[in-house]
Order: structure tokens, then sequence, then C-alpha cells
């Protein structure tokens, strides 16, 4: 991954940390799936995580998405 970054000119190391796209894909993943009907623990399955708070760390769902889920 290191070479692929360097190729492209984005370094793999800055001030904010490393460039992690396992977490950002799991965010991505996480999201979609509760966003398009997935209840939490079938999204943990699916992320194969053992415990639900741990499929809670990768979410990304805020006020809006809450209120569309009601209408």
């Amino acid at each position: 991954m290191r070479a692929s970054l360097k190729m492209v000119a984005i370094p793999y190391e800055t001030p904010d940390g490393i460039a992690d796209f396992h977490a950002a894909g799991r965010h991505t993943h996480i999201t979609g799936l509760l966003r398009n009907g997935a209840t939490l623990p079938e999204a943990k399955e699916l992320a194969r995580h053992t415990d639900v708070k741990m499929t809670m760390r990768y979410t990304q769902i805020g006020i809006d998405d809450q209120a569309n889920a009601v209408q």
C-alpha cells in the first residue's frame, strides 16, 4: 500500500495519523447497511464483529438519518 500511495503523492503517515483504508471502508460499509434498512445486530454479523459496541464505532449515522427512518 505504501508504494501505491507514494505513486500518487499521498503520504502514508501525517501528523493526523496513517492512511487507514480498512477503517474507512468499514465506516462506509456499515453506515450504508444501516441507512438501507439493516439492523445493528445484522450489521454486526456482516462485519464479523463479536460485540455490537465495535460495530457502533464504525457507524456514521446522524440526526437526519434518524428523522428519515421515522418517516
